[in-house]
């Protein structure tokens, strides 16, 4: 994952998104720690996904991986 730069509109989008996710976890009692947080939102971020309500997705809800 790698990120080389971010905007001030970007930097507004990720705390939005943390706040967003932090109140959702807590409110549907998920267990959700801030590296798990972080890594989730900037995978997504670096990913290229921008939409609000798809990276507090990405955070609260990541895709189940399987081990072939």
């Amino acid at each position: 994952m790698q990120i080389t730069e971010m905007s001030e509109d970007d930097l507004d989008l990720l705390y939005g998104v943390i706040d967003a996710a932090s109140e959702e976890a807590s409110g549907r009692d998920i267990d959700l720690s801030v590296t798990d947080l972080t890594f989730r939102l900037f995978a997504a971020f670096a990913a290229g996904e921008r939409e609000h309500n798809k990276l507090v997705d990405a955070v609260l809800f990541p895709p189940h991986h399987t081990v072939h």
